[in-house]
């Protein structure tokens, strides 16, 4: 049976948490003190970090940090999506940015913004003076 000791102190600038994760292979060996391995990790970030906005319920962290809300970039964007969706207005808008990685003026140009007019419809006065309040909207 293998055990995982995780042990927390911050450094005395008050800044940096240094986390010293310690594995044994057995409950004797940790009685003992006789570590297989022992890796210590600095982060500016308490393990339960929740990121500036925990609502998302995720966060990205470097390979080296344990955080118990860390999770892989793809989870993370998903997370990202359902949260932009909740909460922002016309959230939809910017989807193509967190879904995709694109830029969002495309999506935004093709949805929202008016066709031009045929050369036949700039004869008319009417559709000319209708197109130009379309795009003041």
């Amino acid at each position: 049976m293998v055990v995982m000791k995780i042990a927390e102190r911050r450094h005395k600038t008050n800044r940096i948490i240094i986390t010293t994760v310690t594995i044994f292979k057995t409950e004797r060996a940790l009685a003992l003190g006789e570590p297989i391995i022992e890796k210590t990790v600095l982060s500016n970030n308490e393990r339960t970090w929740e990121g500036d906005t925990p609502e998302i319920g995720a966060v990205l962290g470097l390979r080296t940090e344990y955080l118990n809300k860390k999770t892989s970039f793809s989870v993370f964007m998903e997370k990202m999506e359902e949260y932009i969706l909740r909460k922002l207005n016309n959230g939809s808008d910017v989807l193509p940015l967190v879904r995709d990685q694109k830029d969002p003026h495309l999506a935004f140009e093709t949805k929202h913004l008016p066709k031009d007019l045929s050369a036949e419809d700039k004869k008319s006065e009417v559709k000319v003076e209708i197109h130009k309040q379309r795009i003041k909207l």
